[in-house]
């Protein structure tokens, strides 16, 4: 008996001591974890100080300017060598003194600033305009690389849209540069800018990397847009352009039926522009407005820069008595404010996807519409074909614009990432996901699964196509319609 108490106890001691083995050895185990974690979150820490360190080496704002648009004052262009020199100190100066006021700013950044510019176009500009001699430009760009290690001014050449090309590539490639604290764009006299800033626009209560410089007065889509961004002016930049710039009269309908001299190829015979109040006011604001100095040859017809200096040929207006408008223009232009085409909304989703919006209660093809090739451009938008074969002729109603507009909407447009306000085509397919033709669809596939959820807005003008708002309300998705038309292709 007593022999068995003890087998037992004995037995229990073994145990007892296997288990405080085990135990010291989980806790052996578990103070190892520990240690390891903290190892861990020190160097996750060092790696964040390392990466931080290396964000905050050489910081620097990057300035980039269009020299095409955004030209300094005369009195330091037209000085060559000693002008350069002076429009970099002064610029310099201007920085300094930006940096100094927005207290989000620092004044230990370095700055960056480069200039493209077509150098040959403005060179005959400035010689004809007599501003000084062909090589007076020459002399202030080297003048201005020379006064500041970081400044640069570069001849971007003479192609089409070469400086746009080259600032577009270097904003891309420095706005996820986290060394560049800031960009600032100076382009405001050129809105084909406006689209390519859409995507950089931040959302409420988010700080913006990007500063737009006013030289040339905004145009109104570009002064819409830029309430979005931190704007400034300086003063080494003149306010207005070479030539006084002759604004185009506004119309309600682009080229559709032309002068029979014009489409023989004969482009001197001049065009009667129809009399309305907006070009009265434009002619008398232009006239308003004296050229800069007066040149002994023709100027330009649009403010000259480096890029259209060449072109010197007048485009003529075609007679009003000649110019084919739609019912819905004409009723557009007669009363905007009451009329349902008097405005273009382009909505958006948050990944700056364009989202179509087409009214549930649109009625069916009555009238035939299919039948009649209608030019869906010319009806709803402007078409600016010449030789369209489309029709233009038929007299549409509200009801039968509408189902127009449904038609246009089946016709794919080439991408999702459109911001023409003339585009009637659709931009996603009409029966979303719920479409059962998918392999053979017009749409692609990744305009099938289409996010309709609405972050922003932005309203055109119609007769002008100038934005008149940008609204980031978010908006309810629209309805998927089942009973949308085909429409015939064009």
């Amino acid at each position: 008996m007593f022999e068995k108490q003890e087998d037992v106890q004995t037995s229990m001691k073994r145990k007892l001591h296997v288990f405080q083995q085990d135990l010291e050895e989980a806790r052996s185990k578990v103070q190892k974890f520990h240690d390891f974690t903290h190892a861990w979150s020190e160097l996750q820490q060092s790696a964040l100080a390392v990466a931080h360190r290396a964000q905050d080496k050489e910081p620097f704002i990057l300035f980039l300017i269009d020299g095409d648009n955004t030209l300094f004052l005369d009195k330091y262009l037209s000085r060559g060598h000693q002008g350069g020199r002076e429009a970099a100190r002064d610029l310099a100066h201007e920085i300094e003194c930006f940096l100094h006021r927005d207290s989000s700013l620092c004044l230990e950044w370095k700055i960056v600033v480069r200039i493209y510019w077509n150098l040959r176009g403005l060179s005959k500009v400035f010689t004809r305009l007599r501003l000084g001699e062909s090589d007076t430009l020459r002399a202030f760009c080297r003048a201005f690389n020379k006064e500041r290690p970081l400044f640069e001014c570069i001849d971007a050449g003479d192609d089409k849209e070469a400086a746009d090309t080259k600032i577009r590539a270097n904003f891309e490639l420095h706005w996820h540069n986290s060394n560049c604290k800031q960009i600032v764009l100076a382009a405001s006299g050129d809105r084909g800018y406006v689209a390519f800033l859409r995507q950089y626009v931040p959302y409420a209560g988010q700080p913006t990397r990007l500063t737009l410089l006013e030289a040339l007065p905004f145009s109104a889509d570009f002064a819409c847009l830029s309430k979005r961004f931190r704007c400034i002016q300086f003063s080494v930049f003149r306010r207005e352009r070479l030539f006084p710039e002759t604004r185009p009269l506004p119309r309600t309908r682009a080229f559709d039926k032309q002068d029979p001299q014009l489409d023989n190829g004969n482009t001197s015979s001049a065009r009667q522009p129809p009399a309305t109040t907006e070009v009265n006011k434009s002619q008398s604001h232009d006239a308003k407005t004296p050229p800069l100095r007066q040149l002994a040859s023709a100027a330009p017809t649009h403010g000259a820069t480096g890029r259209d200096v060449e072109c010197n040929t007048t485009k003529s207006e075609v007679p009003a008595s000649t110019i084919a408008t739609s019912p819905a223009a004409q009723d557009a232009a007669a009363d905007p404010g009451q009329s349902p085409l008097s405005v273009i909304k382009l909505r958006y989703n948050i990944r700056n996807q364009r989202i179509d919006v087409t009214p549930a209660d649109v009625p069916y093809d009555k009238a035939g519409l299919r039948s009649r090739k209608l030019c869906n451009r010319f009806y709803l938008s402007k078409c600016a074909n010449r030789q369209c074969g489309r029709n233009h002729d038929s007299e549409l109603d509200a009801e039968e614009l509408r189902v127009l507009e449904v038609y246009a909407k089946c016709l794919p447009c080439r991408t999702l990432y459109c911001s023409d306000p003339t585009c009637v085509s659709g931009h996603q397919c009409p029966n979303g996901q719920a479409c059962r033709s998918q392999q053979s669809c017009k749409f692609s596939e990744v305009m099938h699964s289409v996010d309709t959820n609405i972050v922003r807005v932005e309203t055109f003008s119609r007769r002008s196509l100038v934005c008149l708002s940008i609204s980031t309300e978010v908006e309810k998705p629209p309805k998927d319609r089942t009973d949308t038309m085909p429409a015939s292709p064009q």
